[in-house]
């Protein structure tokens, strides 16, 4: 996966929608097409790259408590992975 952070990235959203909406507005075509084609249960193996990339975007080692409180989870690590499952589902509608 290619990572798509930006430096200054000054979009971070306060709620799971807003955190889909952002990561997949960047994401390439190809980026898409290998998360849809990727079984749910094998979206871990993203974890360290892509996950990185969520976690930074979205502010979650910043203290975004909105979307940490919006996820219904206490860690990063956690957070990223309700938001990588709501990219992989909003992809599999296309």
């Amino acid at each position: 996966m290619e990572s798509s952070e930006k430096p200054c990235d000054i979009r971070i959203p306060h709620n799971i929608k807003e955190a889909v909406t952002l990561i997949l507005s960047d994401m390439s075509g190809r980026d898409k097409l290998l998360i849809r084609n990727t079984k749910k249960e094998d979206l871990i193996k993203f974890h360290l790259n892509w996950g990185q990339d969520v976690r930074n975007k979205c502010g979650l080692w910043a203290g975004n408590d909105e979307l940490m409180k919006d996820a219904g989870a206490v860690h990063p690590d956690s957070v990223s992975a309700v938001i990588m499952e709501g990219i992989w589902e909003e992809l599999q509608k296309s």
